[in-house]
C-alpha cells in the first residue's frame, strides 16, 4: 500500500492490526513523503512493479481532496498515462471509493482506494474524515461539532486527537463503517 502521506500510511497499519491481529503482517505500507499531488504518485508506480516480482497487489491510498471520487479517480489514471502507464480497464469494487485498475503490462492486481466522506460539507476531503466518522459512530464527537469546522484534519488538531488511538480502541464494526475502503483493500492484499 503507497499512502499519500505518513499519517495515512499510520492509520493504514493501525486498521490492519484491528482487523487482522498478527496476520497483518502481511501487509506492508508506506508513504509517498511529502507528496500530495494524486498525479505525482504515479512515478513511484513503475518501480515498485519492476522490484515486486513476487507481490501480488499493488494498492494506492488518495485523498479526494476537492475533486470527489470520481474525479480523483480520473486523474490518477491520466497520471499513470501521462507516465506511460496504460490503463485498460477501471472497476469499481464492493466498495464505492474502490477501484480496481488493469495496466497493461503489469500482471498484480493494483487497487486504488480514495479517502473522503462527502456526507461532510468539508472544503476538502481527506483520511481524516473517516477518523472523524469513527468518531462519530463511537459517539465521541457530535454533528454540530463537526459542522462546525472547515475540515476534518482541523477539528483533529483543535481536540489533540491522534487518529491511530481512535482506531485502537474502537469498536471493530465501527472501524469497518467508517474505513470500509481501507478493510476492503486489507482483504484485497491479504488474499
Amino acid at each position: 500500500m503507497v499512502c499519500e502521506g505518513k499519517q495515512d500510511a499510520e492509520v493504514f497499519k493501525a486498521v490492519a492490526r484491528k482487523l487482522r491481529g498478527n496476520k497483518a503482517r502481511s501487509v506492508a505500507a508506506t508513504h509517498a513523503e511529502g507528496i500530495t499531488r494524486v498525479y505525482d504518485l504515479a512515478v513511484v508506480l513503475p518501480p515498485l512493479i519492476r522490484i515486486s516480482r513476487k507481490t501480488k497487489t499493488l494498492a494506492f491510498l488518495v485523498d479526494a481532496n476537492d475533486l470527489g471520487v470520481e474525479k480523483r479517480v480520473e486523474s490518477f489514471c491520466n497520471s499513470l498515462s501521462s507516465h506511460r502507464i496504460r490503463v485498460l480497464n477501471v472497476v469499481r469494487m464492493k466498495h464505492p471509493q474502490v477501484f480496481g485498475l488493469e495496466l497493461e503490462n503489469v500482471r498484480q492486481s493494483v487497487f486504488l482506494a480514495v479517502n473522503g466522506i462527502e456526507e461532510y460539507e468539508f472544503k476538502k476531503h481527506e483520511l481524516e474524515d473517516h477518523i472523524v466518522k469513527l468518531l462519530e459512530l463511537e459517539c465521541k464527537v457530535e454533528r454540530r461539532r463537526i459542522e462546525a469546522v472547515n475540515n476534518a484534519k482541523e477539528l483533529l488538531g483543535q481536540e489533540g486527537i491522534d487518529p491511530v488511538k481512535v482506531i485502537e480502541q474502537a469498536n471493530t464494526e465501527n472501524i469497518i463503517k467508517a474505513l470500509g475502503h481501507i478493510a476492503l483493500i486489507i482483504h484485497y492484499i491479504s488474499q
